[in-house]
């Protein structure tokens, strides 16, 4: 018995599979794909694939993979990535961020829309550095957007006050109707050094500000003496948006 194996020649494989020119020995446009087939089934299994499923998928760089986020692998990543670099995505739910934000700002608290959230505690603090017998009282803040919800208010002496200040309460507008921190508490004594402070909050409960309202600090004093004084402030708002500003933004 021969065990002499024939080797086939080039003609025999150019008929098989086709020559390395433009006019192949025979047609193979008529295969079709199969994974467990020929060589040329298996190759054309390969194509289709690749060509089709793969394709839909990823999508091609010339953007025929869609649109709409749900239409390809890179539709979805762009789009993604306009939702959070730009705000510039079309996603189907969900707010994007502004046009000229990115998520980075959203995280560090730079989007005033994600930081007014209802719900969401805010921080507000301002210098008062009036006469400790000023005739008019200052203005801490105005809420605006929205009524707020007061967790806490806190007067801070920024170095020792002056004699002339005998007290500078702090109230809620309209007509002072919240007293926050009273003249029996906001008193020099009490503020006679850096850092010494007085406040409102934990045990008490909250207090509500309805839109447009004012926060003020009242000043009684003996003599013109300036204060140097924070008021910080914790609230929330009670609807998206709500917040604590030292002026009024016109409309």
């Amino acid at each position: 018995m021969s065990l002499k194996r024939e080797i086939p020649t080039e003609r025999d494989v150019a008929i098989r599979i086709g020559s390395n020119d433009a006019n192949n020995s025979f047609d193979s446009s008529l295969v079709t794909g199969n994974a467990n087939g020929s060589v040329l089934e298996r190759l054309e299994d390969v194509k289709e694939n690749i060509s089709g499923e793969t394709n839909d998928l990823i999508g091609t760089y010339t953007g025929d993979g869609g649109v709409h986020y749900n239409d390809s692998v890179k539709a979805a990543i762009e789009l993604l990535s306009k939702f959070i670099a730009s705000g510039d995505g079309d996603m189907a739910d969900g707010t994007p961020v502004p046009s000229n934000k990115s998520l980075y700002d959203a995280l560090i608290g730079g989007i005033d829309a994600v930081n007014r959230v209802a719900g969401k505690l805010q921080i507000y603090s301002i210098d008062i550095t009036a006469a400790a017998n000023a005739e008019l009282d200052s203005t801490i803040a105005y809420v605006l957007e929205g009524d707020v919800a007061l967790e806490s208010v806190v007067i801070f002496a920024n170095s020792q006050q002056s004699e002339d200040l005998i007290s500078c309460p702090v109230f809620a507008e309209p007509n002072k109707r919240v007293t926050l921190i009273d003249d029996t508490l906001a008193i020099q004594a009490n503020l006679n050094a850096s850092e010494e402070q007085v406040a409102w909050g934990a045990g008490n409960g909250v207090a509500i500000v309805p839109i447009e309202a004012r926060l003020v600090m009242e000043h009684n004093g003996g003599g013109s003496g300036a204060l140097d004084l924070t008021v910080v402030v914790l609230y929330r708002a009670l609807t998206d948006g709500a917040y604590l500003n030292p002026m009024v933004v016109p409309r």
